[in-house]
């Protein structure tokens, strides 16, 4: 908890309880939760916890660079504190969001030529393993 708090501080936000269990819980999380996900996961352990509280919290983590919003299909967002260069896999059957290591990825170095680059994102759409034997 030191740690987040470090980090929340050393961004400039303010490191109330709230953000600090949202951003411990992304942080500990390779599920690529929404922001309800989120919510449903800390409720229970912290009642007061409104889903305003949350989709606050990720929008300001998002802003500060601590975590990405991952665009998977309209109307649905999930959110990785891993803010490495990587892509994602999206099962549409089980919903399950994968990072995958993508070296032939375009790092945002590669593409001065065109303009500043201030994110890649790529997103591989299709049926998991898992699924697709089943």
């Amino acid at each position: 908890m030191k740690r987040i708090k470090d980090v929340l501080r050393d961004m400039g936000v303010p490191a109330s309880m709230p953000r600090i269990c949202i951003y411990d819980y992304l942080l500990s999380q390779k599920t690529h939760p929404s922001a309800d996900m989120v919510y449903m996961a800390l409720h229970p352990q912290m009642p007061s916890l409104s889903r305003t509280t949350v989709y606050n919290t990720l929008r300001m983590l998002c802003d500060k660079g601590l975590v990405k919003q991952i665009p998977i299909c309209e109307g649905d967002m999930r959110f990785d504190a891993d803010v490495s260069e990587h892509g994602h896999f999206w099962c549409r059957k089980c919903g399950r969001v994968i990072d995958i290591d993508a070296p032939h990825i375009a790092t945002k170095q590669s593409h001065k030529m065109i303009g500043d680059i201030d994110e890649i994102q790529v997103v591989l759409i299709g049926s998991c393993n898992e699924c697709k034997e089943s």
